[in-house]
């Protein structure tokens, strides 16, 4: 992990720790009489945040990348059914712990709100839409950003201009996006006189701005060509694409559509990890009072040249790639002449004068296999399981550097 990582998932399991500290009903429920687990669930929880950060979207090869490097943060490690067991388990506390970090951060306060919805995508196959768990929750619904038809739900967010969001909802594709939107904020409970919530033309309805409006709420929104320009409407457009690159922060770098749910629990399980890990890193961004923007990621998601999807260095950060490639080169021909030594030694065992290798004392590292055209058969061979033998030509027939002695 980079500094600022290890920064912010040490920040985050001292306060995700004395949160359960103070909030004990917070925890799954266990048996009174059991064996206690080794995994904190404080420990699980930032191992959640964690696995989202750095890209991983299969919990198995997570758990490897974890027991290979992260054992002095978390001695104890469970295998993969036992962490996704417990993740699948953890969502009430996943929400709890989410609207607390949310709280902590001063743009939580904030008078503007941004509405927007997103497709998560659950399958594609017909015998998937038909034996999955999900059906009856997930449906057909239609992108119009990408306009094409999918099948799965739909991510309904309200956020605040740094990308905070203040209120989450996760529906069938062709649930009403403005009863979803007050049901929303009358769950949170965040109605406030003197709001301002900005939407696009989706949500347009007479009935639902009366809604807002009774709540104190004002509705900013595209008019229509036989309506006169709004109040606020040139903020319309630069507002609105802050709440399309928080979807697209959550599905390029947070893996939001390679979820890989196949049950209710585990989809909304997962979809919450994607929520808290960039909740967590807007938290730790204005707490600390970072320069960068506070939705910015890449300060946690950064991988350094030379390393893969793991975050695994295969080469120093300083070695140039010209010197990596030629040394890459070098690898690849010791292995092509140790493979042909062993070949070489076979041929001989077979028969010793058949075969001979030639190295020059100058590249010692390079294989020069020197035949001579009196090795070359003019007719196939009879016996097609021969060996295929190749004779080195004699000393007067290489040139002196290259000719050795065997």
């Amino acid at each position: 992990m980079n500094p600022d990582l290890d920064t912010l998932v040490t920040a985050l399991y001292v306060r995700i720790d004395d949160l359960l500290a103070s909030n004990p009903h917070w925890l799954p429920q266990r048996p009174v009489v059991g064996i206690a687990p080794r995994l904190s669930d404080a420990e699980l929880v930032t191992l959640a945040v964690l696995s989202a950060l750095s890209g991983f979207d299969s919990e198995a090869r997570f758990i490897r990348y974890a027991t290979a490097h992260l054992k002095p943060w978390f001695p104890y490690l469970p295998q993969r059914s036992g962490c996704n067991k417990r993740l699948r388990r953890s969502g009430e506390l996943m929400k709890h712990v989410l609207g607390a970090l949310a709280r902590d951060c001063p743009s939580f306060h904030d008078d503007v709100w941004l509405v927007d919805s997103t497709p998560v995508e659950c399958g594609r196959s017909r015998d998937t839409v038909q034996r999955s768990d999900l059906a009856g929750w997930a449906a057909y619904g239609y992108c119009a950003s990408h306009s094409r038809w999918f099948w799965g739900l739909r991510l309904h967010l309200i956020t605040t201009p740094s990308g905070l969001p203040v209120a989450y909802a996760l529906t069938g594709a062709k649930t009403d996006e403005r009863d979803t939107c007050l049901d929303m904020i009358a769950h949170a409970d965040i109605a406030r006189p003197g709001q301002t919530l900005i939407a696009d033309n989706r949500y347009r309805r007479a009935g639902f701005e009366d809604e807002l409006n009774a709540a104190g709420i004002e509705l900013i929104g595209p008019a229509t060509k036989t309506e006169p320009p709004r109040p606020a409407q040139r903020f319309l457009k630069p507002l609105r694409q802050i709440i399309e690159s928080v979807n697209w922060t959550l599905k390029s770098q947070l893996s939001l559509e390679r979820h890989r749910g196949r049950t209710r629990q585990g989809v909304a399980a997962r979809i919450l990890q994607r929520l808290l890990a960039l909740t967590a890193a807007i938290w730790h961004n204005q707490t600390t009072h970072q320069p960068r923007p506070a939705r910015s990621l890449t300060a946690y998601d950064h991988r350094p040249l030379g390393t893969n999807h793991l975050g695994i260095g295969f080469w120093p950060e300083r070695t140039s790639i010209a010197a990596r490639t030629a040394e890459l080169s070098d690898t690849v021909i010791d292995h092509f002449t140790s493979w042909m030594l062993r070949r070489s030694i076979s041929l001989q065992d077979q028969n010793p004068e058949s075969a001979r290798i030639v190295t020059g004392p100058t590249a010692p590292a390079r294989l020069r296999l020197a035949t001579s055209s009196s090795t070359k058969r003019s007719t196939p061979r009879e016996d097609p399981a021969e060996p295929l033998r190749i004779r080195a030509p004699s000393t007067s027939e290489v040139p002196a550097r290259t000719a050795s002695s065997g």
